[in-house]
């Protein structure tokens, strides 16, 4: 089905309003995410994101959504080129490719590592989702590891205390 230009403008408006958030939170820290802030620096009203966002916490979560789903992107890209037995290079290839996105999105690092937004309340549901997307290829590094006998965990992990 093809998309309407009124699907695309909004589409524009959500990734702008996004941008603006990243923005944001770069320069003044997570805390201080504002819908107010945003809509003025858009031009808008604050009622009107309300048409894109329902409150502040739909677009933290949105923007929570994106960073896992780019984490699980470059991760992805990362051991497309690599062979299930060679364990060492894929784990390699997942940890740097971590790393450089870490490195190049430090406000979406902060908002995946639990940055602090007063009130805030995750949808575990939805959030989740998306994070499992990011651990996908390092489950199946472990599991490829263990298959191919080179997973070991100490003994002492094997005992419980109480």
């Amino acid at each position: 089905m093809r998309e309407t230009r009124r699907e695309r403008q909004h589409a524009q408006v959500v990734e702008e309003i996004k941008d603006i958030a990243r923005q944001q939170m770069a320069v003044h820290g997570a805390a201080s995410l504002s819908l107010g802030a945003i809509a003025r620096a858009m031009g808008f009203t604050t009622p009107a994101l309300y048409r894109y966002f329902d409150n502040r916490d739909a677009l933290v979560t949105a923007l929570i959504i994106d960073a896992y789903e780019d984490l699980g992107r470059g991760t992805a890209q990362a051991v497309e080129s690599t062979s299930s037995e060679d364990i060492d290079t894929r784990f390699l290839a997942i940890v740097y490719a971590y790393r450089r996105w870490a490195l190049a999105h430090p406000q979406d690092y902060v908002l995946v590592h639990g940055a602090v937004f007063p009130g805030y309340v995750p949808p575990m549901d939805r959030i989740a989702m998306a994070a499992l997307g990011t651990l996908a290829h390092f489950v199946t590094l472990l599991q490829d590891a263990q298959r191919l006998d080179r997973l070991k965990i100490p003994s002492a992990y094997h005992q419980v205390n109480p």
